[in-house]
């Protein structure tokens, strides 16, 4: 007992607090890395919320470079969440920032290729008017998910050397037949 008359807390055994302490490191029970992601998963989504605001034009446009803020704070907290550099890619977009959103994008696929991203930094190229890696990304993400193809232009698909409708027949006429070949 302490002077207070308090019982203070002892371990029964001398090394049972290193056994704890070991066992929660050999365990891979990291508890102060949990906590630093779930800091950068909350602020990951305050941001998501306040550029909500922002689209639904409930508040300005200015509360985006907070944003920016908190998502270098969670990059921080935790470097390998993909949600982190994907939003920022988003927040740099609606800022106009297009180099900053492709340096995000690339920075996203790093940490996980996934087709969505490629499908965002192909619509970053083109906003930043450079239409031949912006396709290339799109086609990427269309190639690893054919889903996507209703989120994006058709245009952005087409083929270079192809002039736009040059693949279209004219409406009434006919599909030229193959010369038959038979005898």
């Amino acid at each position: 007992m302490s002077a207070s008359g308090k019982r203070r807390w002892a371990p029964a055994h001398p090394l049972a607090a290193v056994i704890v302490a070991l066992l929660v490191v050999l365990l891979g029970l990291d508890l102060w890395g949990g906590l630093r992601r779930l800091q950068a998963s909350r602020l990951l989504r305050q941001v998501e919320e306040l550029t909500l605001a922002v689209a639904a034009q409930r508040v300005s446009a200015n509360h985006l470079q907070k944003n920016l803020e908190n998502l270098e704070r969670a990059a921080e907290l935790d470097p390998l969440l993909v949600g982190v550099p994907l939003a920022q890619g988003g927040q740099y977009l609606l800022l106009g920032r297009t180099g900053e959103a492709v340096e995000a994008y690339h920075r996203a696929l790093d940490l996980e290729p996934r087709p969505e991203i490629y499908l965002n930094l192909g619509r970053a190229h083109m906003q930043a008017g450079r239409e031949v890696p912006g396709r290339q990304a799109v086609k990427k993400a269309v190639t690893l998910d054919w889903h996507l193809q209703k989120e994006i232009p058709r245009f952005w698909l087409r083929d270079e050397g192809v002039a736009p409708g040059a693949n279209r027949r004219e409406p009434g006429t006919r599909r030229p037949q193959a010369p038959n070949r038979g005898g």
